[in-house]
This record gives structure tokens, C-alpha cells and sequence, in this order.
């Protein structure tokens, strides 16, 4: 692959990159091969952390998914990236080890939808809404009211 321009227009982009499906096919295919073949030879404690994330232009690119991970691939980086260049015969001119957080989705909780007011800021905003005469905005602050409990009484209570 070519490198890419670094203020790519997109006819430069479509020029540099080999976008035919063959070629993209057979990047994945040596990477999932040399991925196998790496996580074979990784010591027990780094097989969960460690992975090949890419392989171009004679560069050779081991990623670890926290810092722990990457101090150990560290170490064994040399030795593991002869046993790779030997075994996958590639052209492998430089190595890298780099940190790929892996990113959680936490769930999202639901937030409830009824607001809760206090008695006082309920017929404080139900007060406020019959005394301003633009349409809109009282029927707004009336929404406002109805969804925090909806019932309000017009005498005001102390807080």
C-alpha cells in the first residue's frame, strides 16, 4: 500500500488507495493468519491482552488493551517478533507496541420521567404560568407543572 497524502483531496485518496476488494480480502486473511499464529506463541499471561493490530509496509504493529499488557509485550516483543518474521516469512522491518483501550459500553439507565416538586415550587410555577399572558410560555409552564405532579392548590404554602 502506498502511503497516504497528508492533506488527502478525495480523487489523491481514491489514487493512493487499493480499494479493490481482493486486496482488502487478502489484508484481513494475513492478518487474522498472523494474529493465530501470534497468540499461539504468546505467553499465557498475555493472551487475553495482547493482539496484532496491523501489518504495513514492513511494520509490524502488536497491540495490548491496558498498560500492564504493554509492559509485558514489551518484553517479550523481541523474541515474539522473530518467531512471527520466521514463521509468516514476512518483511519485517520495524515493530510497535502500542495501547488499544478496549471500551466498554456501560448500559444505559433509564431516567424516570415524572419530575417531583415540592408542593411550594408547584403552585409557584402554576401561579407564574396564569399570571403571564404569552400563550406559549404559560402553556409551557403548565406542561412544566403537570409533569412535576400535575395538582396544585392556589393558596401558597410556607417552604
Amino acid at each position: 500500500m502506498k502511503p497516504i497524502a497528508v492533506n488527502p483531496t478525495p480523487e489523491t485518496l481514491l489514487s493512493q488507495l487499493s480499494a479493490r476488494p481482493g486486496d482488502i480480502m487478502h489484508k484481513v486473511n494475513q492478518l487474522i493468519a498472523i494474529n493465530q499464529y501470534f497468540r499461539e506463541i504468546l505467553p499465557q499471561e498475555l493472551k487475553e491482552l495482547c493482539y496484532v493490530a496491523n501489518f504495513d509496509q514492513g511494520c509490524l504493529v502488536l497491540a495490548a488493551k491496558n498498560p500492564h499488557g504493554l509492559s509485558l509485550l514489551r518484553f517479550y516483543a523481541p523474541d515474539l517478533f522473530k518467531q512471527v518474521r520466521k514463521h509468516c516469512k514476512l518483511a519485517v522491518h520495524r515493530q510497535r507496541c502500542v495501547v488499544i483501550p478496549v471500551q466498554h459500553q456501560k448500559p444505559q439507565k433509564k431516567m424516570p420521567h415524572k419530575m417531583e416538586c415540592s408542593p411550594y415550587s408547584l403552585d409557584t410555577i402554576t401561579s407564574t404560568a396564569r399570571s403571564i399572558k404569552d400563550d406559549k410560555l404559560q402553556s409551557a409552564l403548565l406542561r412544566l407543572a403537570a409533569s412535576c405532579g400535575g395538582k396544585s392548590t392556589s393558596s401558597k404554602k410556607e417552604r
